[in-house]
């Protein structure tokens, strides 16, 4: 990026700060009187199937916009349908980042201060349309017929990943996912690593921007887990007061003594 648009950019951004700052009280206003109808037509009335879950006009109005600009990011002005593919496996990638925010769901729903309902909702549509970009991705590798020689350790881990996160969709149904949860969640997180690692050793000698988008999904995570972990360290108290400690006493020795305790008081008294 040349540094006079970045200064733009920046500049831009600031004087648009400033106006949002200036007219602050008429968005709220405005807010406060918009939240109430689109709770009431938009979120509250809702359609519920056992394999579907509960959807409301909200949710799929936000899913048919996210699918809209995806599917303009990858046909603006696109010259073949090899660079649409290529253009698929790069918002692909751009989609993963958000998916592999942390270890666990509930971290960063509580970062966007949105439920947990909420949070494996979005999380549910961004793996899927991932998993559609790069299925589009390989489609047009076998559109167009390109050389893709698995004997080149490039070529294979990027069967892996694709693999990986072709099986994460199907596996991800309440039907298989619900009887062995426990299980599937450590298969979930097994086949993302896979993934990510395959993708990034598929991007490895590339040195372009889709290896970056691996860089800052592993980023990303490992800084979520760093706050999470300070977040733990903090509220336990660990930080200037020492480790909690816990005193474990039998019950039948506690009760004995005691026991012998108040003899001897029921004794003295006497």
């Amino acid at each position: 990026m040349d540094i006079t648009l970045a200064y733009a950019i920046g500049l831009g951004g600031l004087l648009f700060l400033l106006i949002l700052m200036n007219f602050r009280q008429w968005l709220l206003l405005g807010w406060k009187k918009v939240v109430p109808f689109s709770l009431k037509y938009f979120v509250y009335p809702q359609i519920g199937h056992r394999l579907t879950g509960a959807w409301h006009p909200a949710g799929v109005i936000a899913g048919l916009l996210y699918s809209g600009v995806n599917v303009f990011c990858v046909c603006f002005k696109v010259r073949s349908v090899w660079v649409a593919g290529l253009r698929a496996a790069n918002l692909s990638l751009i989609n993963l980042i958000p998916l592999m925010a942390g270890p666990h769901l509930s971290f960063p729903a509580d970062l966007l201060g949105v439920t947990l309902r909420t949070y494996r909702r979005f999380h549910r549509s961004l793996g899927l349309m991932s998993s559609l970009l790069l299925g589009f991705h390989v489609l047009t590798v076998l559109v167009e017929k390109k050389p893709f020689p698995l004997q080149i350790s490039e070529n294979l881990f990027g069967l892996i990943g694709t693999i990986s996160l072709g099986i994460l969709v199907p596996l991800s149904h309440p039907l298989l996912r619900r009887p062995f949860y426990e299980f599937f969640l450590r298969l979930h997180q097994t086949l993302a690593v896979t993934a990510t690692y395959s993708i990034w050793s598929h991007l490895k000698k590339s040195h372009s921007l889709p290896q970056k988008y691996i860089y800052v999904t592993i980023g990303t995570f490992l800084l979520t887990v760093l706050v999470q972990c300070g977040l733990i360290v903090y509220q336990t108290g660990v930080v200037g007061n020492g480790f909690a400690r816990v005193k474990i006493t039998n019950i039948k020795e506690m009760l004995t003594r005691e026991h012998v305790i108040i003899q001897q008081e029921v004794m003295t008294l006497q």
